[in-house]
């Protein structure tokens, strides 16, 4: 169920991931070759463990974001009280969570050595080295947070605040190469008589100076549209198309009344066969 591999025996202090619900012996078997490497009992760590967990989710629960940190403090608070603890704090902290720290740092020295960045001229590589030893942690520029669902979540902190406000003051932050964000200096100007929005202007003048047609004071040409009206309608019934379609709707109509009986006059639906009765009965006395 668990690789026996030191890698693996440090799971248990991501107490995030780690079922609380493990028995000891499986607990045990985790710890064991992290064990051995130091040299100590599996069973004094893993009960050391067990004692030390409720402080490390304490300091947790404080707002402490790192695991280090968290167990870093957890192995001072207790000192000399739980010695192999201590031991297996201090083997962790000294371990590389992988070894992207060493790659980045040959990826360093390929750049600034072997012409990587052949173009770069000797003043910006001067500067790049300068930022990468004397420059801040990346830790002050973006801390790193975990939310209730255990999802990944990147703050910037104060000193990337500030660096943002300076570039923002330097080089803007809008589109348009804005430094501020008030709105843009345009002072008022003729309207062009070209383009698609002159179109439109022109057209809305236009559409506001019309009047509407009113047929106030001519009752005749009312009549006269009626009956063109009517006598369109009347010669678009006629048409073969609408007549088809009349008579197809009439044959569907008379298809699903007869279905529609059957059903109801089934001897096994007596409900339907009263219900539809009662219905015929009120047609008739409506008639």
């Amino acid at each position: 169920e668990v690789d026996d591999t030191v890698g693996a025996a440090l799971a248990p202090f991501n107490f995030s991931s780690w079922p609380k619900a493990r028995s000891d012996a499986a607990l045990s078997r985790v710890l064991k070759p992290l064990a051995q490497v130091l040299d100590i009992p599996a069973e004094d760590l893993v009960k050391e463990y067990r004692i030390a967990l409720p402080t490390a989710e304490h300091i947790k629960r404080r707002g402490a974001d790192d695991l280090d940190e968290i167990w870093q403090q957890t192995a001072k608070h207790w000192g000399d009280k739980l010695p192999a603890l201590s031991q297996a704090v201090s083997f962790m902290l000294a371990c590389y969570c992988s070894t992207s720290k060493v790659e980045q740092s040959f990826s360093h020295l390929q750049m600034y050595s072997s012409g990587r960045k052949g173009k770069t001229k000797e003043e910006n590589l001067r500067h790049l080295m300068k930022n990468r030893f004397d420059g801040p942690a990346p830790d002050e520029f973006v801390k790193i947070c975990f939310t209730k669902t255990g999802d990944t979540k990147f703050v910037p902190g104060a000193l990337a605040l500030k660096v943002q406000a300076e570039y923002a003051e330097t080089f803007g932050i809008y589109n348009n190469g804005s430094r501020t964000s008030l709105p843009r200096r345009v002072l008022p100007q003729e309207p062009k008589d070209v383009g698609e929005r002159s179109l439109k202007r022109k057209r809305a003048e236009e559409c506001k100076g019309l009047t509407p047609t009113k047929l106030e004071g001519h009752p005749g040409q009312e009549a006269d549209l009626e009956k063109v009206a009517e006598a369109e309608a009347t010669k678009r019934r006629s048409m073969p198309g609408s007549v088809q379609l009349r008579k197809h709707l009439e044959a569907y109509a008379k298809k699903k009344r007869e279905l529609t009986e059957m059903d109801a006059h089934n001897p096994g639906f007596p409900a339907q066969v009263s219900k539809l009765k009662q219905l015929q009965k009120e047609a008739e006395t409506n008639l």
